[in-house]
């Protein structure tokens, strides 16, 4: 990483996996989940992050990061969860940001007071398109292209896909214990319909050796790092401890 350089101090504040690199870790690659059009990625590089990648199955997104990036960050045209097969993607927002493979729940807490009506296609709060897209176990995958890229240098995940953060989890099969840092979007109360709750979730990674670095709220990120690691990073890496 770009530790002590101008770039890397005006990086790390832009990127919600700080909370790993101002502990003292040195992420090597990171694989963003929900990448949308990639805003993150331009900073993960500037950290000085050697291996990055994106999944992404909205096209219009899809599009806007190609714009950006061309060929110099990998993007994965398709969805990740706990199977296999293509199933359809709703459309909430005009910038995919909501979309997600389940419908909102739209008396939710959380909808009620954030997504506006424009979010929906009218008052009926339906999506705004419907489009079928490629879905993949995140360990199939990798089995399916075990040399297109260096996964075994991937050590940090970061997921945003609106609700099926769980399903995810489960389709990495024992991939999961690759990664060190997990940077995951949970809902103390589900958002969408078949969403599990952020305890649920945290719950299950703990029970699988992450430790849960961050406490849930509302609706938010949530931090786990692996428990092998050692839970006083920031005081090894300043030589205190």
């Amino acid at each position: 990483m770009n530790r002590g350089t101008p770039e890397f101090d005006a990086a790390e504040y832009r990127v919600k996996i700080s909370h790993f690199t101002k502990q003292g870790f040195d992420i090597n690659g990171v694989i963003h989940i929900g990448a949308n059009d990639g805003y993150e990625m331009q900073w993960y590089r500037q950290l000085g992050i050697q291996h990055i990648l994106g999944f992404e199955p909205f096209f219009p997104a899809i599009q806007r990061f190609k714009e950006k990036y061309g060929d110099s960050i990998p993007l994965v045209e398709g969805a990740l969860s706990d199977k296999d097969g293509e199933y359809i993607l709703y459309q909430y927002g005009d910038d995919g940001q909501g979309s997600s493979l389940y419908k909102p729940i739209a008396e939710s807490a959380q909808v009620v007071a954030h997504w506006g009506i424009d979010q929906f296609d009218g008052p009926d709060k339906g999506p705004k398109s419907k489009t079928l897209v490629k879905v993949y176990r995140f360990d199939t995958f990798v089995n399916q292209w075990p040399d297109e890229f260096p996964w075994d240098q991937y050590d940090c995940c970061v997921m945003d896909t609106q609700g099926n953060e769980h399903d995810i989890l489960k389709g990495m099969g024992d991939r999961l214990y690759q990664f060190k840092y997990w940077n995951i979007e949970l809902s103390r109360v589900p958002v969408y319909q078949g969403e599990s709750a952020a305890e649920e979730v945290s719950d299950w990674m703990e029970e699988r050796g992450f430790r849960r670095d961050s406490p849930y709220v509302g609706h938010d990120d949530v931090f786990f790092i692996r428990s092998d690691l050692s839970k006083n990073p920031d005081r090894l890496y300043r030589g205190v401890a």
